[in-house]
């Protein structure tokens, strides 16, 4: 577990990661934001019970939130609805988004594939079981 000295400056890479992403302008809009990320804290905390655990969740979910605006992805309309039904549920496999979206296996595959690419699941364990590596998505754009 980090003491409090570590953990600070790293909280403090991820509050302004994440305020810069939104584009947090006002003093208003970065207490949003900070209160965003206090919930995604407390919310991988709960999950997970492991402080290393939630600030790699934090992690990626600020990076992810840098570099990708949830614009919706020219070449599949639904994959914005599959990434929210999958980090909702917090399952990632080809058959739970088939029944979810009413879709075939391949595309479906093809949509967990880009997940991993951005980050937002894991790659495949031994088991063939993926991780979903973000708590909630945000909409900020």
């Amino acid at each position: 577990m980090k003491t409090p000295t570590e953990v600070g400056p790293i909280a403090e890479y991820l509050i302004t990661t994440y305020c810069t992403s939104v584009e947090a302008e006002t003093p208003d809009d970065v207490r949003k934001a900070c209160e965003l990320l206090i919930s995604k804290a407390a919310r991988a905390i709960e999950k997970y019970n492991d402080q290393d655990v939630a600030l790699e969740v934090l992690g990626r979910t600020s990076r992810y939130v840098a570099t990708n605006p949830m614009e919706p992805d020219p070449a599949d309309t639904l994959y914005r609805e599959a990434v929210d039904a999958v980090v909702k549920c917090q399952r990632a496999s080809p058959a739970f988004l088939q029944r979810r979206l009413g879709i075939g296996y391949n595309r479906a595959a093809r949509m967990i594939e880009a997940m991993e690419r951005d980050c937002i699941v894991s790659a495949m364990d031994r088991n063939g079981a993926r991780t979903v590596l973000m708590l909630e998505v945000s909409h900020a754009h």
